[in-house]
């Protein structure tokens, strides 16, 4: 067993080279200029890549293959969309920022009529920001008594469509610039009252040269935009952090409205030089981009001769061994003509850290005996989704689960064993609750409820979620920091989710292993 488990950490030499030679070759191939730019134009929300990528907030929703930012009949409410992707503004190490343009059509519309409020806003906010305590009404669900100030971790650019004339407002429903407060640095008139319910059509272009923030709105569709326009100065590099997120926020308060957006282009082409760091000259000055063509142009063609002659060699070895491998398989065991085997069934060469985990480190309580080739231990995998265990397939998907089986140990505060004996599974044990519709009875007693229920129902039930049966639908990484993030909707995950899954005796084994003394 010690000779099968030490062979298998072997890379053949060649075969090393070749995965460093290839590493280097990538390196080089990402080696000049890149460019961190976002794109999208959506025209219909209902698309399911389309829907993905934007999360919602308060009453924000997708209706009719729009964005709904709130109910024309709700009063003191927020909505909000935003692109799940950040916006990379400016970057760090070359201290460029970015150029961004962004087009979008929306209706507001009212009940009777006459009277309606308040608007919405198009906003760029630090990653994360959240919607402020006493936000509706005039201040569009970004800032409070608390937030409306120059408060730089909170600081908020945005583009305001204001539908109600208020105390600190223009006198007149305006279009405004707001630099992280409520009173617009710049506007214009937003003859709303004559468009109810007619789509409105709108630009908005900031320029990294000028530092020029323009806004250009009309109800025509045509490209005139006529006098509809604004314009301020502002260096967002020096305002806001390197990266931000970008969306829209409605808001309601005494009167209502609806605010529908239709559609939604952005653009942007932020150009960093990813070679910055390492390309400097003795007078401490970055290099000339010809110091990037002379190192790329002698070391590739060096790398590759040496990548073909890595090749040639690889091959030559592998068929001298060729006749030695003859009949035998992946797993390094006689095939037979005879027999048709489930590869499941075949048993499987294990990582030393593998039985390490899975014995608790070779402990005397998990010793079931000895055999012909040394002690016989008793392990549990619980950390290894049952793919990997069958078939020995890894990957990202595998990976989540578990972090999945350690989101569900750290909620309960259980392990899947305990003083030496096993248990129901930990996650049999919290489905069968989340079945019965009593899933926060899995929570840790000896938090004595003492936790935010939210969060703790959001950890559980994405552990749940990243157990699934089925490595394709476990969530991907960005997914499962947006829930816990409360950025996304709970997942309804369904009743049969573990109807298929392989029994959990699968994954408790008997492992006959050596003593492995002095082997590490």
């Amino acid at each position: 067993m010690s000779n099968s488990c030490s062979s298998s950490n072997i890379i053949n030499p060649s075969k090393k080279i070749l995965l460093v030679l290839l590493s280097l070759l990538f390196t080089l191939s990402s080696f000049p200029t890149k460019t961190n730019s976002l794109f999208f134009n959506i025209t219909n929300f209902d698309d399911p890549t389309v829907a993905k990528n934007i999360s919602f907030q308060g009453d924000g929703r997708i209706a009719n293959g729009s964005i709904d930012l709130n109910k024309v009949s709700y009063y003191f409410r927020v909505g909000r969309a935003i692109y799940s992707q950040p916006l990379h503004l400016w970057d760090k190490n070359t201290k460029t920022l970015t150029s961004f343009t962004t087009r979008f059509t929306f209706t507001i519309n009212s009940l009777n009529g006459t009277s309606y409020g308040d608007g919405f806003v198009f906003f760029l906010a630090p990653v994360g920001y959240q919607i402020p305590p006493n936000s509706a009404g005039g201040v569009f669900g970004l800032f409070n008594a608390t937030t409306n100030s120059d408060y730089v971790m909170n600081y908020v650019v945005a583009v305001e469509f204001d539908t109600f004339v208020g105390s600190i407002d223009p006198p007149m429903k305006h279009v405004g610039i707001d630099d992280n407060a409520l009173t617009s640095v710049a506007y214009g008139k937003f003859d709303i009252d004559n468009n109810l319910g007619r789509v409105c059509y709108v630009l908005i272009d900031y320029s990294s040269d000028k530092k020029m923030l323009e806004v250009f709105w009309s109800f025509k569709g045509d490209g005139n935009f006529g006098n509809n326009s604004i314009s301020y100065q502002i260096d967002l590099m020096k305002k806001m952090p390197e990266y931000v997120n970008i969306g829209f926020s409605a808001s309601t308060g005494l009167l209502a409205e609806s605010n529908v957006i239709h559609s939604w282009e952005f653009s942007s082409n932020l150009k960093s030089d990813s070679t910055a760091d390492v390309l400097v000259e003795g007078n401490g000055k970055k290099g000339s981009s010809k110091t990037v063509v002379v190192i790329v142009a002698v070391i590739v063609p060096v790398i590759l001769v040496i990548l073909i002659a890595s090749v040639v060699g690889w091959v030559i070895v592998k068929r001298k061994r060729k006749s030695l491998d003859e009949g035998l398989d992946e797993y390094g065991l006689p095939v037979s003509p005879k027999f048709d085997l489930d590869k499941a069934t075949i048993p499987r060469r294990f990582e030393y850290s593998e039985l390490v985990a899975a014995t608790n480190g070779f402990a005397d309580d998990r010793m079931l005996g000895r055999g012909g080739y040394g002690q016989v231990y008793k392990g549990a995998l619980s950390y290894l989704a049952p793919e990997y265990i069958n078939g020995g397939r890894a990957s990202k998907e595998s990976d989540m689960y578990s972090f999945g089986i350690v989101a569900l140990e750290l909620a309960t505060g259980r392990r899947i064993f305990q003083d030496g004996e096993f248990h129901v599974p930990l996650m049999n044990w919290v489905w069968g609750l989340y079945v019965e519709g009593n899933l926060m009875s899995a929570a840790d007693e000896r938090l004595n409820l003492e936790f935010d229920v939210n969060e703790m129902k959001s950890l559980l039930i994405v552990g749940l979620w990243c157990t699934h049966s089925n490595d394709k639908e476990r969530p991907k990484a960005y997914e499962v920091i947006k829930v816990l993030n409360h950025e996304m909707v709970l997942p309804e995950l369904p009743l049969d989710m573990h109807d298929h899954a392989p029994p959990i005796s699968d994954v408790f084994t008997s492992l006959r292993v050596k003593s492995f003394r002095g082997w590490k």
